[in-house]
C-alpha cells in the first residue's frame, strides 16, 4: 500500500478520473522508494535485514523509525551463524548497544545481521504529512517532466519541485 492514493495524485495534478492509472501509480511507487532511500525512512511498517561488517560500540542503523529488532545474528570466529539473545543489547535512539561485551565474529563483509521491524505504521495517516506530501510533488513532478531533460532552443536539466527538500530534511537519517 503506498503512502498516496492514486486518487491523491490525480487531484494534485488535476486530471480527470481514471486518467493514466497505472502510470500515476508507477511514479508513486518510485517517488516513495526514492524518498525512502535518500531519508533514510520507512514510511509504511516494513521488515528489513541490516549487515555489518562486525561489532562496534554500538551498531547504528541506517533507517528509522525501528519499531523492533527481530533477531541480531552473527558469524562467530569459527564461522558457526550464531544468534545473540535479546536481553544481549539495547534499541536507543536507532542504535543496538551491548549489555554486556559483544562476542567476537569471523573476518568476513557481513557477519552480523539485524533483522527489525521499521516504519512509522501499518497505514498511510501514520506516516508524517511532510513526508506523504513530499511523495506527492516528486510523484507529480515526475509525471509531468518525463525525461531527465528538457530539449528546447538548448538541453538543460529539469529541477525538482522547490521546497521539496525543506519538506524533507528534518526527516533525513544521517548515519557516519
Amino acid at each position: 500500500m503506498p503512502v498516496i492514493s492514486t486518487d491523491e495524485l490525480r487531484e494534485h495534478l488535476n486530471l480527470p478520473a481514471d486518467q493514466d492509472e497505472a502510470l500515476l501509480a508507477a511514479k508513486i511507487a518510485a517517488a516513495e522508494k526514492h524518498l525512502e532511500s535518500f531519508t533514510g525512512q520507512a514510511f509504511l511498517t516494513q521488515a528489513r535485514t541490516v549487515m555489518f561488517g562486525g561489532f562496534s560500540s554500538r551498531l547504528d542503523l541506517p533507517v528509522s523509525p525501528v519499531e523492533s529488532v527481530v533477531s541480531v545474528k552473527y558469524f562467530d570466529i569459527a564461522g558457526v551463524e550464531e544468534t545473540l539473545a535479546a536481553d544481549s543489547y539495547l534499541l536507543n535512539d536507532n542504535a543496538l548497544y551491548p549489555t554486556t561485551r559483544w562476542p567476537c565474529t569471523a573476518r568476513l563483509g557481513a557477519a552480523v545481521s539485524v533483522s527489525l521491524i521499521a516504519g512509522y505504521g501499518d497505514e498511510p495517516a501514520d506516516v508524517p504529512a511532510p513526508l506523504c506530501e513530499a511523495v506527492k510533488q516528486l510523484a507529480a513532478h515526475w509525471y509531468e517532466n518525463r525525461e531527465a531533460v528538457f530539449v528546447g532552443n538548448s538541453a538543460q536539466a529539469i529541477a525538482l519541485p522547490l521546497g521539496l527538500f525543506d519538506l524533507i530534511e528534518p526527516y533525513r537519517r544521517r548515519v557516519f
